[in-house]
């Protein structure tokens, strides 16, 4: 599997507008209804403590929101939605702020640059500090999931999924990758203050496009039974990406295999 890294600069909060724009009148009537399959499916299958939201960005606003709510500090079943944007950056870890702010003008710009067709294949990810209820800041995943565009490419909505993974992941520094399944890349993106960091990753591993298929839905606790099903190959088939995926990542087993991977930004 290809990788590079970008660099990128910080953005600062007077820097960043949560609302891009956009023909609010080329989008669904309901944002929550188009992606509540996905939520099902998400909230089903994932590793950890979770929560969603889908982000209005015409207004700027968090739309809908569900799940574990602790994982944000001051949010709760009754306030969660229709929340101003602000409410969640609050949230985020100081240092991490301007990071998530850079990234998120990023994919702003690329979903522009891109046909539907591409779009589609990105799989962005990102790794920050999110504060909780009991005033910690915890490690977190936030895969963003495709969102809903005018004709132009501009964001109008967008859901994302919040994972908790402070088992997996207590140091490090905030960053994004976005794999690209289109081209079986993986880049990742970090800001320039971070250069020091970029000494200490290690190449990832050559990993296949159906290594990567199974990767994913080790990461969600597919058995192999139904990884065979979701991908309509031989469960002995599963089980061999399973073993060259362990060896490549020298794991000892599925869950050191999915810890590693999350570390990577592989998923």
């Amino acid at each position: 599997m290809q990788s590079k890294i970008t660099i990128l600069k910080p953005v600062l909060p007077d820097l960043f507008d949560p609302k891009f724009g956009g023909s609010i009148t080329e989008s669904p009537s309901s944002p929550l209804k188009y992606y509540q399959p996905v939520i099902d499916h998400l909230t089903t299958f994932a590793i950890n403590k979770n929560f969603w939201y889908i982000a209005d960005m015409v207004e700027g606003v968090i739309l809908n929101m569900g799940g574990a709510y602790d994982m944000v500090h001051g949010f709760s079943a009754e306030n969660s939605n229709a929340r101003n944007a602000d409410d969640l950056f609050k949230a985020l870890h100081p240092d991490d702020l301007p990071l998530m702010f850079a990234y998120g003008k990023y994919l702003a710009g690329l979903y522009q640059q891109q046909s539907y067709r591409k779009r589609i294949a990105f799989k962005p990810t990102l790794y920050a500090r999110l504060l909780n209820d009991n005033m910690q800041y915890n490690w977190v995943m936030m895969q963003m999931i495709n969102p809903i565009t005018d004709t132009n490419g501009v964001p109008l909505f967008g859901l994302a999924f919040v994972t908790d993974i402070s088992h997996i992941k207590t140091d490090g520094v905030c960053f994004m990758s976005i794999y690209d399944s289109s081209t079986n890349s993986c880049s990742h993106f970090f800001c320039d203050k971070q250069h020091k960091v970029l000494t200490t990753l290690q190449p990832l591993p050559k990993i296949t496009k159906r290594g990567m298929d199974v990767l994913r839905l080790l990461s969600v606790g597919y058995n192999s039974k139904q990884i065979a099903a979701e991908l309509g190959i031989a469960i002995k088939t599963v089980d061999n990406h399973r073993q060259h995926l362990l060896s490549k990542m020298t794991a000892g087993s599925t869950a050191e295999l999915v810890a590693i991977a999350v570390k990577a930004g592989l998923i």
